[in-house]
């Protein structure tokens, strides 16, 4: 018996493969955009007070009781790119998803058979 053309996994990938140019408008407007400057302002100093502690955590150096905030264009650029990241991993996320509940049914329906 020949498997059929797998035309679901093929649709999920052309998804995944549009996050990519979704992902880059949203760091672009959450780079440019008074409404989520602060937002990605907050998500970029928090970012990097966790690299800091993280990295001389591995170091095994002591933690900084206080770390030198990013200044705001570094801090927008690096909130910037984890949204546009997390973007590209929600959606490959949800696909990964929605193909193993599928596969889980398509088990189920052939058990039942």
């Amino acid at each position: 018996m020949v498997a059929p053309f797998p035309l679901l996994k093929l649709l999920l990938l052309g998804v995944r493969q549009v996050s990519k140019p979704i992902a880059a408008r949203v760091r672009a407007a959450a780079a440019g955009s008074d409404t989520f400057r602060g937002f990605t302002i907050s998500i970029g100093r928090a970012l990097n007070r966790m690299t800091v502690q993280i990295t001389r955590a591995s170091e095994g150096k002591i933690p900084l009781a206080h770390i030198r905030e990013l200044d705001e264009a570094a801090a927008v650029e690096r909130g910037a790119d984890f949204l546009s990241e997390m973007v590209i991993y929600g959606v490959a996320g949800a696909t990964v998803t929605y193909e193993f509940t599928h596969q889980e049914k398509l088990k189920q329906q052939q058990k039942e058979a």
